[in-house]
């Protein structure tokens, strides 16, 4: 015989009276596997089916250049489910990080790219898969330099639906003190049939197609906006696609940034942010960590509406429990998730901001999935769609599967189950 608290069922019956159900859309579990790359290095594949997948590879087989290591494949499975097009460029991959040091030893170059190193799966459940790339520091230029044995670098993946990739990005000090003078986040994007670009007016650079740049106004930009021009385009390669995939890169900081492009035949189109640290000197264990999203939305086009994507990773705000308790300042930044602790019978609370799509990581949960929810007063069944739940080891995911405003009243009950 199943029983429930009766107290949670009164106060839900009045939570659930009032209010219209938030439309909502299905979440399907994220899918994760291990392979190989075509030229077998080992690699992770992680897919949120129907919207996005992403392949992070080891390097293991690196010849020459790094086009083998991290992000190595981006993929639009919502407008192109044969995976014809990677987004990724080629030789560089996704992402890459130009790091400027001051060098204390002879023989040292002071910018680094990405060398071998291991990849790892940390957690892989139907709302989220987080992966780790740990990576040394080769001299710009050439992957057969030597290795800087000073510093090393890790790099942390989470995956969540519908279309964010979250990144950290740490410098971890390994030998000899250096002075870090910048740090650069560069997304890179495949490259097309090369033609040249122009800068135009208002700080936004149209390339050739299928790309435009639009960076956040200066003086201090934490955000760029690498737009598709949804028309059909020729690739290098000879074929035609209309891309529609666009990507918003926003840094959680970003004091003292500086944006910049390039577009080069042989990488694909550039779009970076360079940051200076406050505090550049890296010590031996010292670890210096930036983290940063990028949200794969179709319908961000212009700053407008990449503004509330930016305002709810950056200005997160901290929800006002009624019952349970905030985690910490109450947001991950590395997952974009909202901390919170149940109270044993659950989590009552006030959401601060308007957000899409937002997840909740409960900590001290007791029971298991939970059955129902209640947002904005609107009753949410699992069964329909209306959010996906994940409860492993104490913790309890929940992912709500709608925009939800500011000001929403979310309560998420720990129904323990007993015989």
């Amino acid at each position: 015989m199943t029983r429930r608290r009766v107290g949670l069922w009164v106060v839900l019956a009045g939570v659930l009276a009032f209010s219209p159900v938030l439309p909502a859309a299905p979440l399907a579990p994220i899918e994760v596997t291990n392979g190989k790359s075509a030229d077998g290095g080992n690699e992770v594949r992680v897919v949120v089916p129907g919207r996005i997948k992403i392949v992070v590879c080891d390097g293991s087989t690196m010849k020459g250049a790094p086009e083998d290591t991290g992000v190595t494949g981006v993929y639009d499975l919502e407008n192109d489910p044969a995976e014809k097009y990677n987004y990724a460029a080629p030789w560089s991959g996704f992402f890459s990080h130009k790091l400027s040091v001051d060098p204390r030893r002879d023989g040292q170059t002071g910018a680094f790219m990405p060398g071998p190193g291991p990849v790892e799966v940390l957690e892989a459940n139907p709302l989220r898969a987080v992966v780790k790339y740990s990576w040394g520091a080769s001299a710009y230029g050439g992957a057969h330099a030597p290795m800087n044995p000073d510093v090393r670098f890790e790099q942390v993946f989470t995956v969540r639906a519908p279309d964010r990739l979250y990144q950290s990005f740490s410098i971890i000090g390994t030998g000899e003190e250096v002075k870090l003078t910048h740090a650069t986040f560069l997304l890179h994007t495949s490259h097309a049939k090369w033609s040249g670009g122009t800068s135009g007016k208002g700080g936004v650079f149209s390339l050739p197609a299928p790309w435009t740049f639009v960076p956040e106004p200066s003086p201090n930009p934490c955000s760029i906006l690498h737009v598709a021009k949804p028309e059909p385009f020729a690739h290098a390669d000879g074929t035609t696609s209309i891309q529609k995939a666009n990507f918003l890169l926003v840094l959680h900081e970003a004091k003292g940034a500086r944006y910049g492009y390039r577009a080069n035949l042989w990488v694909g189109y550039r779009t970076s942010l360079t940051l200076h640290p406050e505090d550049p000197v890296i010590t031996k264990g010292k670890r210096l960590t930036w983290h940063a999203v990028v949200v794969m939305n179709h319908e961000v086009t212009d700053l407008d509406k990449a503004k509330p994507f930016v305002e709810e990773y950056r200005n997160p705000g901290t929800p006002e429990c009624a019952k349970g308790s905030v985690v910490g300042d109450g947001f991950d930044e590395a997952t974009g998730c909202y901390t919170l602790k149940s109270d044993g019978t659950g989590v009552d609370f006030t959401f601060p901001v308007s957000c899409h799509w937002p997840m909740f990581e409960i900590s001290g949960w007791r029971g298991g999935k939970p059955p129902f929810i209640s947002a904005g007063g609107a009753r949410k069944d699992a069964a329909d769609g209306d959010y996906a739940a994940h409860a492993a080891g104490g913790t309890l995911l929940v992912q709500i599967a709608s925009e939800v405003p500011v000001g929403t009243r979310i309560v998420i009950p720990d129904v323990l189950r007993t015989r």
